[in-house]
């Protein structure tokens, strides 16, 4: 097949596109309305020209772009207020960049909360002792200690306000769109709480006092200097008894310069996923969130390793919706106004069971 140059590309686009308005301008005119080629964006391009840059962005992976040309307001008369909108000479959905959360409620014990405050018992520093004993001699008492968790639900929120008439004019259903972006960023919320909480108001892995910390050579301090040593000994950081179902967990970026490790035999740390077996490391699966550092510093803990049932997720209201039309918000009167908001709240807490269960590594501090 013969290769099209840029100025053969942009025509042969820009005559399909132009058809394709064509046959949408004889749609409009049957039911009564004119499109003009004056009706451009804020850019001062027209339909075509926008419909035209628009693919391209799209075919080239130029998102940015992609997202300007489809960006309207909150309130239909101000740009400012926030876009949603895709260009009308496409389908009616946003396109945007779905992100990967929900890490914790997937590998941590989630259990039910009754009551504002649960405590769950857990074992204490001391357990039994089993002693080899000649005949008719006394046993020594074992005094096993207990400790307890407690779970006090901490409450998470969002609120955005709309006006009716996009509710009613938008070619997407809004209010399920904003919906979809406050549970996403809930999810990221309860992972970065959970992973890195520093405890306001929930301390993590990361921050939890007791859990084993390996720290890379002197001079390390970027993520590229991570070695197969620095896993083996993260690995060999947490008890035996811990080890079942533990993962590993970092960003994306760190799982970059793991792939590039590789043993005294050439074979490489990370095993590709195959059919329907996932990717591993060591024989570990992985998890890669955007809520773990992805930009080398030092002093930092870039990766976690553990299991997720050393955590209680507790979960005292899950995610509530309500819709408002008369509600007072700010300097915002929604029924003088003629708007709604929609608000939505969970009530969560996120405790280490066990903080001798997970292991962290961190960059050298110099």
């Amino acid at each position: 097949m013969e290769q099209l140059t840029m100025e053969q590309f942009d025509e042969l686009l820009t005559n399909a596109v132009k058809k394709a308005m064509e046959g949408m301008t004889a749609v409009d005119r049957k039911f009564g309305v004119f499109p003009t080629d004056e009706d451009g964006d804020q850019q001062g391009l027209t339909k075509e020209e926008r419909a035209v840059k628009f693919l391209k962005s799209v075919w080239f992976g130029k998102a940015e772009d992609a997202l300007k040309l489809s960006q309207r307001s909150l309130t239909e008369g101000t740009d400012t207020a926030g876009g949603y909108l895709v260009p009308e000479e496409f389908q009616a959905e946003v396109l945007r960049l779905i992100p990967e959360y929900g890490i914790a409620r997937k590998v941590c014990r989630v259990v039910p909360m009754t009551r504002d405050k649960q405590n769950w018992p857990k074992a204490g520093s001391t357990g039994v002792t089993a002693y080899w004993v000649n005949e008719a001699a006394a046993i020594t008492e074992s005094s096993p200690t207990f400790g307890q968790v407690q779970l006090d639900s901490k409450k998470l929120a969002g609120l955005a306000a709309l006006s009716n008439e996009l509710v009613a004019d938008a070619n997407v259903d809004v209010l399920n769109y904003l919906y979809q972006l406050f549970a996403e960023q809930f999810a990221y919320q309860e992972d970065y709480q959970w992973l890195r909480g520093t405890g306001s108001p929930i301390t993590g892995v990361i921050g939890s006092s007791g859990v084993n910390t390996v720290t890379m050579g002197a001079g390390e301090t970027n993520f590229s200097d991570i070695s197969i040593d620095d896993l083996v000994d993260l690995i060999a950081a947490i008890p035996a008894s811990a080890e079942q179902g533990a993962a590993f967990f970092f960003h994306k970026k760190v799982l970059a310069e793991i792939r590039k490790l590789k043993d005294t035999n050439g074979q490489p740390v990370f095993q590709s996923p195959a059919g329907n077996t996932p990717g591993t490391i060591y024989g570990y699966p992985y998890y890669t969130t955007d809520v773990m550092p992805g930009t080398s510093a030092a002093d930092t803990a870039f990766i976690v390793f553990g299991s997720g049932r050393w955590t209680l997720f507790g979960d005292r209201k899950q995610i509530t919706v309500d819709i408002s039309r008369d509600a007072t918000i700010g300097s915002t009167n929604l029924y003088a106004q003629d708007m709604q908001a929609l608000r939505m709240i969970e009530r969560i807490d996120i405790e280490i069971i066990e903080a001798s269960a997970y292991a962290i590594l961190k960059t050298a501090a110099a």
